[in-house]
């Protein structure tokens, strides 16, 4: 009986989770205002209003392939911007498409740096950078079937017309 009070015992003086704050969407107004924002201040093709949360009105996505992949979503609209090139950057190389912003903001930003040091986003980065590595979402796999070969892609990402909110499990 002891080992089951010594097991209780170290359980119970665990942390608890601690709550999430819970997350207030944006009034039409204000996902107009932001759109509007991001387009005047060409923050970049792959920056957009994040709908579901005000307290993090920018998130970063991108459409290669027909399909959605998200990046993140931010407080601040540099951070936002620098990580939407970065990601054009990885995607398209020279063909990437720039967004505005400022890189004295940027360096110094926490949300960024914290970003940039996220594992999951390390070959996009690598990419970005011109190192000689492959996105997992540009590959594809080839299958054969009754003769003929039929590339299909193996990664599974959310579709904004089906998925109601893919950025509340980022």
């Amino acid at each position: 009986m002891s080992n089951v009070t010594a097991t209780l015992a170290k359980i119970k003086a665990l942390k608890t989770k601690e709550p999430k704050a819970k997350k207030v969407p944006m009034t039409g107004t204000q996902l107009s205002q932001v759109k509007e924002a991001l387009k005047l201040k060409n923050r970049g093709m792959n920056v957009f209003p994040n709908k579901y949360d005000i307290d993090e009105p920018y998130r970063v996505s991108i459409m290669f392939d027909d399909k959605w992949y998200k990046y993140g979503t931010f407080k601040n609209v540099h951070a936002a911007a620098a990580v939407g090139t970065l990601i054009s950057a990885a995607y398209f190389g020279e063909h990437a498409r720039a967004g505005e912003f400022d890189e004295d903001k940027v360096v110094e930003c926490p949300e960024f740096l914290a970003w940039l040091s996220n594992p999951k986003y390390k070959l996009e980065i690598q990419k970005a950078n011109g190192e000689d590595v492959e996105l997992p979402q540009m590959k594809k796999k080839k299958a054969s079937f009754k003769g003929s070969e039929v590339e299909f892609d193996e990664t599974d990402n959310y579709d904004p017309a089906t998925d109601e909110n893919p950025f509340l499990a980022a």
